[in-house]
């Protein structure tokens, strides 16, 4: 199927070059790897050690990430977008690893660009929660886009508003489904998304809403099938003014919240809420040193089960950030009803020092974590404490393009 798919993205590409009219094509993209070594230390067990090819640095599960972004403007107000991915890599020569397309679609501007329709694999959402750390868009699954149609209106009298929908396929597990039930128009309309965003000179504000259907099962869930399984919100909101006031600063907030409408007991819920901190500031000219520090302050329930979070982290640069120094500290402590381990001073605690140069485009890394976490209270054995310990080390490489 996937096969099909790039062929008929091909076809698409040649035939709008064929047509452009001052065209603007745009390549970009990263690739991450890594050696990393792990090793875990389950409750009264021997530890387990293991050498890996990969990287810690936001590059997935796999061996490391490879991505491709590829915008075509034919200049005549169409083109399209697609984003490309790997994350396995050692596979054999009858098994080739085929990448995934998180998303692939075209798109056409109108009325001076007030108007715009995206239609294929969605993806490069106006109104997604842009990061970090939390990449989400309600018009993707879980290895990217579904296929749909969205629809922005963007007004003259308005400047910096982007208001829309999503006509949407399913974004769940169907498998089970599909035997119990007939497919409704209905149920396709039920998993529509609506979207907001406005920037502004002082702030910026995301939003977007997405409605759940019967027709598809939440990954994870614990509900019977045929169940409405809530419905998705999740938005942005970024401050300008600070930056004005004090160089250097600035403040913004991201939040995902799943399973709406339903009760907070149910699998299925899982509510989070980041606050971000950002201050860079010059030390010494003479050596181009300054120091860049981040505080992340996070609120997550997820089945009667609040977890806080503080991550704090602070790097030295120098030399105009060719070489970084510094670290940071993740600190979370579970309540409620569903906390884990009654009594536990707290839920996790990692400290992760780094070191990194940085070459232009290109990075080389070298970071160690040291992690404590506590299990379900089920897994304690008389005198000791359901307490996990994993560490692992990874010498990290990485370019921008």
């Amino acid at each position: 199927m996937k096969k099909y798919f790039i062929a008929t993205a091909l076809i698409f590409f040649f035939v709008i070059v064929a047509f452009a009219d001052e065209p603007r094509f745009t390549i970009s993209g990263e690739a991450k790897t890594g050696l990393l070594w792990t090793k875990t230390q389950p409750v009264n067990r021997d530890p387990i050690e293991q050498v890996l090819l990969g990287s810690k640095d936001d590059a997935g599960l796999g061996q490391g990430r490879f991505q491709v972004d590829i915008e075509f403007d034919s200049g005549k107000n169409v083109g399209f977008k697609t984003r490309l991915r790997w994350e396995q890599w050692n596979t054999s020569a009858t098994t080739p690893q085929i990448p995934d397309f998180m998303y692939a679609f075209g798109y056409g501007n109108y009325f001076d660009d007030q108007l715009t329709f995206s239609i294929g694999r969605l993806g490069g959402s106006p109104w997604a929660t842009g990061g970090p750390e939390m990449w989400r868009e309600l018009e993707s699954g879980q290895r990217g886009g579904v296929a749909g149609m969205r629809v922005e209106y963007k007004p003259f009298y308005v400047s910096g508003l982007n208001v829309g929908f999503v006509f949407n396929w399913f974004n769940g597990n169907r498998d089970n489904t599909m035997t119990q039930r007939d497919d409704k128009f209905t149920d396709l309309l039920q998993e529509m998304v609506f979207g907001a965003s406005y920037t502004h000179e002082w702030f910026l504000v995301r939003f977007a809403y997405r409605l759940d259907s019967m027709g598809d099962k939440r990954p994870g869930s614990g509900l019977p099938l045929n169940t409405n399984e809530g419905d998705d919100l999740i938005y942005r909101v970024e401050e300008y003014a600070l930056k004005k006031l004090v160089p250097g600063l600035k403040m913004w907030a991201i939040g995902s919240y799943e399973g709406v409408g339903i009760g907070v007991d149910e699998s299925c819920v899982n509510f989070q809420n980041w606050l971000f901190t950002d201050y860079e500031s010059p030390l010494f000219s003479a050596i181009d040193m300054n120091i860049s520090a981040r505080l992340r302050l996070g609120y997550d329930v997820q089945q009667m089960r609040s977890i806080l979070h503080l991550r704090p982290q602070f790097f030295l640069n120098f030399f105009d950030k060719i070489l970084s120094i510094g670290g940071l500290l993740h600190y979370g402590q579970d309540f409620g009803d569903n906390k884990l381990y009654p009594g536990s001073p707290y839920t996790y605690l990692e400290i992760e020092p780094r070191i990194q140069l940085n070459f232009g485009t290109t990075n080389i890394g070298l970071a160690y974590s040291f992690r404590r976490e506590y299990i379900n209270k089920e897994h304690e054995i008389p005198g000791i404490a359901p307490l996990i310990q994993n560490q692992w080390l990874n010498l990290r490489f990485g370019i921008s393009f």
